[in-house]
């Protein structure tokens, strides 16, 4: 209370008011990418009916994957700044009813979430929807499990960059590219170093191999950085083989595949030229072989 002085011979007490604070609104972007999610009891007892309506609600849960993650930052963002959950009361293990202490009060009791996972989420949030201002488009394609891990990074100059980059990385591969991007400023290297190629050559001595036979032979690695294109083929290559092989061992089958490239090079291929001669050579016969046919070769002129 502030005290005014009327005149010499009466004092009025007056109440000092504060200036309303400003109100902070979400982008309301969370709850757009979300509004196609309607979840709802299966009202039927029809098998096939029900059947179908599972199908569809498991493809809807799919969907709708980490962008209740997103959700929740906007909306814990919003309840935050503006400090709602301070009106907000709740029933406690006493039965008495009260309002909520502290935020992680709030978040842990309500919610069930900790006070790191809140803040991280409205960090998100606040990272891609407030100060990026992604397209709804672009948010909605989102991991959001991924995309926590890599928010601090994104600019306005690389986030649609680094974004594309993270598409299909495994959540193991975005904790290391990451880690790049802590270390560099380039994206595409940062996203090349977490495509690495590793294999084992065979078994510690003493030790049995894949197929149970005790070789001797000393473990080897070796490892090599590639593109993300690189690091498909490369992989497919291997799940290829291993379907041939009925092997689970990367490194089996990566020397069942290099083993077969090199009983189809001659001994005297030894310019480049050749080779490609001889590669070509083996994927004829190797269509041949698949189709039943015999494919003939013309040398065109011109």
């Amino acid at each position: 209370m502030a005290t005014a002085t009327v005149n010499e011979d009466v004092n009025v007490d007056v109440e000092a008011v504060d200036a309303e604070p400003e109100l902070v609104v979400t982008t309301g972007k969370g709850l757009a990418i979300a509004g196609n999610i309607s979840f709802a009891k299966i009202d039927s007892d029809d098998p096939v009916v029900r059947a179908g309506k599972v199908r569809e609600l498991l493809q809807m849960a799919s969907d709708a994957g980490g962008k209740l993650e997103i959700v929740q930052g906007e909306l814990l963002f919003e309840a935050s700044n503006n400090g709602y959950w301070k009106e907000y009361t709740f029933t406690d293990e006493g039965g008495t009813e009260r309002a909520f202490e502290s935020w992680d009060e709030y978040v842990g009791v309500e919610l069930g979430m900790k006070r790191r996972t809140s803040f991280k989420r409205i960090e998100v949030y606040q990272k891609l929807c407030v100060e990026l201002d992604i397209p709804e488009e672009t948010l909605g394609k989102l991991e959001w499990s991924k995309v926590g891990l890599v928010s601090k990074h994104l600019t306005d100059d690389n986030w649609n960059a680094v974004l594309d980059a993270l598409d299909g990385m495994s959540f193991r591969q975005a904790e290391g590219f990451n880690k790049a991007l802590k270390e560099t400023d380039d994206v595409e290297e940062a996203a090349a170093s977490v495509h690495t190629v590793k294999a084992i050559a065979g078994p510690e001595e003493g030790e049995e191999d894949a197929v149970g036979t005790d070789t001797g032979e000393s473990t080897k690695t070796f490892s090599c950085k590639c593109s993300a294109t690189q690091y498909e083929s490369i992989q497919a290559a291997l799940d290829a083989a291993g379907g041939a092989s009925g092997s689970e061992s990367p490194a089996n089958n990566l020397d069942l595949i290099c083993t077969e490239y090199l009983a189809n090079i001659p001994p005297d291929a030894t310019d480049g030229e050749e080779a490609k001669v001889q590669n070509l050579s083996r994927i004829i016969s190797n269509l041949e072989d698949a189709y039943g046919v015999t494919l003939a070769v013309e040398t065109v002129e011109g």
